[in-house]
């Protein structure tokens, strides 16, 4: 079939006696391949408000030489509307680091970018989602045995989900309850990492996930 806007309608026999039918509108496109290989990968997997974005950009002709030097253009779009432009260039292994800061607000996870670059005289693009949290996080604490005993050294296993249950990167401190800091961790993989420290009888402590601004009780036996 040819290109174009099409429209589907199903009903049954029975709908025919009523005013209600099925519709779907679609959208055909004939495939055109591609003239490069372009990637485009987060150097994190989640972003929250305010956060320096960064993302990895490879691109390669068909037969596998890099584009070295060349110029491209990003767009970031937020919520459906443009919120920054920029531009980068590869180096001699056809890469390109593109850095944007998110605003310090943000009401929505949906956030776009696009990277244009020339080839040939026509223009090539690649676009992915950013992954944006909304300091929606669900950050679980594990320690090794099943319990974190007073006085005995503890291996505090952790674990970030962002609200779509997927893994969230993080960073912050555990604190007692005098604010003071007893010891920092950073998630490693999906989200997941692990710290050690020597819980204190009847001390309560709080782990500060800066990054999203985030902070929860760390629950303790006898706490």
């Amino acid at each position: 079939m040819p290109g174009g806007l099409y429209k589907i309608r199903a009903y049954t026999r029975w709908m025919q006696n009523t005013s209600e039918v099925f519709e779907r509108n679609l959208t055909l496109q004939k495939v055109v391949l591609p003239n490069l290989n372009l990637k485009l990968e987060f150097e994190r997997k989640a972003f929250g408000p305010g956060d320096l974005a960064i993302a990895r950009f490879d691109a390669y002709s068909l037969d596998n030489k890099p584009l070295a030097n060349r110029k491209l253009d990003f767009t970031l779009s937020i919520g459906g509307k443009e919120f920054t432009t920029g531009e980068a260039q590869t180096d001699a292994n056809g890469r390109a680091f593109v850095r944007f800061q998110l605003p310090e607000k943000l009401e929505t996870s949906d956030g776009l970018l696009n990277i244009r670059i020339e080839h040939n005289g026509q223009q090539e693009a690649i676009s992915r989602a950013v992954p944006i949290v909304l300091n929606k996080i669900d950050l679980q604490f594990f320690p090794e045995g099943g319990d974190a005993v007073a006085g005995l050294p503890c291996r505090m296993a952790f674990k970030a989900l962002n609200e779509f249950g997927k893994p969230a990167d993080v960073e912050g401190t555990v604190v007692n309850s005098r604010g003071e800091q007893v010891c920092a961790f950073s998630s490693y993989h999906d989200g997941m990492g692990a710290f050690d420290f020597i819980p204190k009888a009847g001390e309560r402590y709080e782990a500060r996930a800066q990054t999203f601004f985030l902070e929860k009780p760390l629950r303790l036996p006898g706490n």
